[in-house]
């Protein structure tokens, strides 16, 4: 506006520091950005023992015991999972109000949603269980496969106090 009220011809700087300064921030806030969606996991699986009561003895002397899986699909379609325990011999899976399989549960959660899951797993009465046992849940849909630690308490020290 100086030079112009001079009647000399204006300049204009369109690349000056500031202009290179957010350049550059948006470039890596931008990257960052591209990094984190492409590392996300599409499913992700979080597994809660009950903690009152922390185990049950059913009439037949197998130790049973609750979880709740909470199971998010952060992918853009409905996934059917497969959900399986390990480190519990003979291990029988079962969701409230179903019969108990030896085989897997299937759960069907819809896309950006988190669904929370009940099941119990039970142990035979005629299994010699430690009293706490490290159960590993997997949850399975095609080629995806998430797994997560807890623990099985089998009840053996409250048993063995008794007899």
């Amino acid at each position: 506006m100086a030079a112009r009220g001079r009647g000399e011809k204006a300049v204009y700087k369109p690349i000056r520091s500031r202009t290179i300064y957010y350049g550059v921030a948006l470039a890596i806030v931008s990257g960052v950005m591209i990094w984190g969606f492409s590392q996300r996991q599409v499913i992700d699986l979080h597994v809660l023992r009950d903690r009152n009561p922390t185990f049950v003895r059913l009439h037949d002397g197998a130790i049973r015991n609750g979880y709740t899986l909470k199971i998010s699909n952060r992918g853009f379609e409905t996934k059917t999972f497969t959900v399986d325990v390990a480190g519990v011999p003979h291990a029988q899976l079962k969701t409230p109000g179903a019969d108990a399989t030896h085989g897997d549960i299937t759960v069907t959660v819809e896309p950006n949603e988190t669904r929370a899951v009940r099941l119990f797993v039970t142990a035979r009465a005629d299994d010699d269980n430690a009293d706490n046992l490290a159960a590993l849940f997997t949850l399975k849909s095609g080629d995806l496969t998430v797994q997560a630690k807890s623990t099985f308490l089998s009840g053996a020290a409250n048993h063995d106090s008794r007899d």
